[in-house]
């Protein structure tokens, strides 16, 4: 409430990345842990003044200890190389290693390129190598075809996918139709 004559008060700001890191170092100058949590927070990373990845949760928490950040019902945007086409990634949780350069998604994880998408239960982004591996399997899903793997890396810079363990692709459609490819006898 504010008194008819008042300014009202300014609109807040979106919290960086440094801001959060500063106010959990701030609040623990006088002990050895403490917890910081925000509610619909956007995060990013950048390269070479380009926009990486853009994440936004619900909520997320931070504790000092282990400098780490926990992030609910996240939704990240992965910017593609080289035309920054969005690649869509969501989850039931999420936890984010700034210092290594690693995201972790947990939950009902799906990755998503326009028609091409991801599913599986643990998705992880290694920000150095630039790829995002389902190491406990995923399924892919794309126009004419289905397939499945017990470890499947999606390799964002070249946009290839790799899977290793019970590999499975079922076509939907003769290769003949494909795009692509030709019947030849």
């Amino acid at each position: 409430l504010r008194w008819p004559d008042e300014e009202p008060a300014p609109a807040p700001s979106p919290v960086t990345n440094e801001q959060l890191h500063e106010a959990v170092q701030s609040a623990t100058k006088d002990s050895d842990s403490v917890s910081l949590a925000l509610k619909a927070i956007t995060l990013s990373q950048g390269e070479g003044g380009v926009e990486v990845w853009r994440l936004k949760a619900s909520w997320a928490g931070m504790t000092q200890e282990e400098g780490r950040i926990t992030v609910e019902k996240p939704r990240l945007t992965y910017f593609m190389p080289p035309d920054n086409e969005e690649m869509l990634v969501t989850a039931n949780t999420g936890d984010i290693d700034q210092k290594n350069h690693i995201l972790r998604f947990v939950g009902d994880v799906v990755a998503s390129l326009n028609d091409r998408s991801l599913t599986g239960a643990l998705l992880v982004y290694d920000g150095a190598a630039k790829t995002m591996s389902f190491p406990d399997g995923a399924l892919l899903q794309e126009p004419g075809m289905t397939g499945g793997a017990q470890h499947v890396v999606w390799h964002v810079d070249d946009r290839t996918v790799t899977a290793e363990g019970d590999v499975n692709v079922l076509f939907d459609r003769s290769p003949a139709e494909m795009p692509g490819t030709s019947e030849q006898e």
